[in-house]
């Protein structure tokens, strides 16, 4: 990015969804055409659900969630972003409710959903009521605790349209070794993932649901029987649109085998080296 005239200062600050964002434009991303889709995402999320945020940038799902009455695990691999990300918590008074990390968004994936399962065993959690604004107004009626029961993370978002798909990956097995058992247990939500993407396709939903199926290791041959849903959200060129797929994560892929996860990991790694010797042939 550079500077044509005046101050080279890219400091900015933006309002969003009844929250303040404040970052360094040249160091982190940020589009606010974008902002029909931050609020239709966190109008998915129900007071008193968990959210986990793998690439949260500077925190435009994860702080109105928060507000909202959710509780957020936000991750960005960005160092600018997490500091950022970490700033704006502060500024919206959402700390109790957000936690920042700075991890690969696979490694994060599986950390977050391994510990929240080990911290819920003890039981229900509660968010305590945001500090007020209005402190010198007449006092209101004090809420009361919101109350986040699930075991695991209810929701999962994936805002990197590049590559997010890829890493629906890192879901497979996910269970098995969070929990130990090879099948699913009535207590254990499993998750919604929502994961942005774009596509040239001319069968934008089936390219998508295809490309899903073959990250997760489910087949492809069944993706209409995933419980799934493609919603539009804009053009980013003339022939590319970006969209949000909005996935339960299959209870089959969840709880996969150590053996079946290393099956399809070695059949990625025997289609990625035939790639290899066809491209050297060619």
């Amino acid at each position: 990015m550079e500077v044509l005239a005046g101050t080279q200062d890219f400091m900015a600050r933006v309002r969003e969804n009844d929250s303040v964002f404040e970052f360094d434009y040249s160091k982190v991303y940020w589009n606010s055409r974008l902002h029909p889709e931050h609020e239709r995402l966190v109008s998915e999320f129900a007071k008193g659900s968990s959210i986990c945020d793998v690439m949260a940038g500077v925190g435009p799902f994860a702080i109105p969630a928060a507000k909202k009455g959710a509780l957020v695990w936000a991750n960005d691999l960005n160092p600018a972003s997490f500091e950022a990300m970490g700033n704006n918590v502060k500024l919206n008074k959402v700390a109790s409710r957000v936690t920042p990390f700075n991890m690969d968004g696979r490694d994060f994936i599986q950390h977050a959903f391994t510990e929240y399962y080990k911290q819920t065993a003890k039981g229900s959690s509660s968010l305590a009521p945001l500090p007020r604004c209005n402190a010198g107004k007449r006092a209101a009626k004090p809420e009361d605790p919101i109350v986040i029961a699930s075991r695991s993370f209810d929701h999962v978002v994936m805002n990197l349209p590049a590559i997010a798909l890829e890493f629906l990956d890192a879901f497979r097995g996910l269970f098995y070794r969070m929990t130990g058992n090879s099948t699913h247990s009535g207590d254990i939500n499993l998750p919604t993932i929502y994961t942005h993407c774009f596509t040239k396709s001319d069968e934008p939903e089936k390219d998508i649901l295809m490309r899903a199926c073959r990250a997760l290791g489910y087949p492809e041959d069944q993706y209409k029987e995933l419980t799934a849903r493609v919603h539009y959200v804009r053009k980013v060129a003339p022939k590319k649109d970006m969209y949000c797929l909005s996935l339960v994560l299959p209870e089959s892929v969840a709880y996969a085998t150590d053996a079946e996860v290393k099956r399809k990991t070695d059949e990625d790694s025997d289609a990625q080296s035939e790639d290899c010797k066809l491209q050297k042939t060619d």
